[in-house]
């Protein structure tokens, strides 16, 4: 399906074969179906559109919360995993392996740094990506 979006007339190209910005709308019953794609895709946004008795997170994954929540709110900064943590009710200490040279992770700029033993070294996600 994205490749299809990618193509034909939806995406606009110039005569200097530059690609202009794209938008496409897609109505998804999984919630969790593009938040690993949008980590991918540099710039793009998803928004939720509510409906009545419908519960628009039920069904995300631990690893696609995470990604939703460093979308939203990691806006190129450091985010120490106890912020992660406490806004999704989770701990992040059964996910370590999983986090750590994640594809999804590294396609938002971020890369996860592991704990240590001491003081001031906690477990966080690091913002690599240079603009």
């Amino acid at each position: 399906m994205m490749q299809h979006i990618g193509r034909g007339n939806v995406r606009n190209i110039d005569a200097d074969q530059n690609v202009g910005q794209m938008t496409a709308y897609v109505l998804a019953r999984k919630p969790d179906l593009f938040t690993r794609l949008a980590a991918q895709y540099r710039g793009s946004q998803l928004t939720e559109l509510h409906y009545t008795d419908q519960d628009t997170h039920a069904g995300l994954s631990r690893l696609g919360q995470i990604l939703d929540y460093l979308l939203k709110h990691g806006k190129g900064r450091e985010v120490p995993t106890t912020e992660v943590e406490s806004a999704l009710g989770f701990s992040l200490r059964r996910y370590v392996d999983t986090l750590e040279e994640n594809f999804d992770l590294m396609c938002l700029g971020y890369e996860f740094r592991r704990g240590g033993r001491g003081r001031g070294k906690s477990a966080a996600f690091v913002y690599k990506r240079q603009n």
